[in-house]
């Protein structure tokens, strides 16, 4: 794997998180614990699996990449709600 894919890797991983986040809202409080733990448990795994293939891989990096697509996501989702409010709105007068 290169550098791009270690991207895209994290650009799928933090899409996920931002859907379990966004879907497990009225979810059971312990079940959703557990459920991310099980994430960042698998994302640890990842970075093992990248370590590995590549010693020059940066955990640091891949982790904050994660956060950023995670954060990007919601800001997408706020803009999208917010759209759909204002067009919403802009039929009622």
């Amino acid at each position: 794997m290169n550098k791009k894919d270690y991207f895209k890797l994290a650009d799928y991983l933090g899409t996920f998180e931002f859907h379990m986040q966004d879907n497990l809202k009225d979810m059971h409080y312990q079940i959703k614990e557990d459920l991310f733990q099980e994430l960042s448990n698998l994302v640890d795994n990842i970075k093992v699996l990248c370590k590995e293939d590549n010693r020059l891989f940066n955990e640091d990096l891949f982790q904050n990449e994660i956060g950023n697509v995670l954060q990007k996501r919601k800001k997408e989702y706020k803009e999208e709600q917010q759209k759909e409010y204002d067009e919403e709105m802009s039929d009622h007068p």
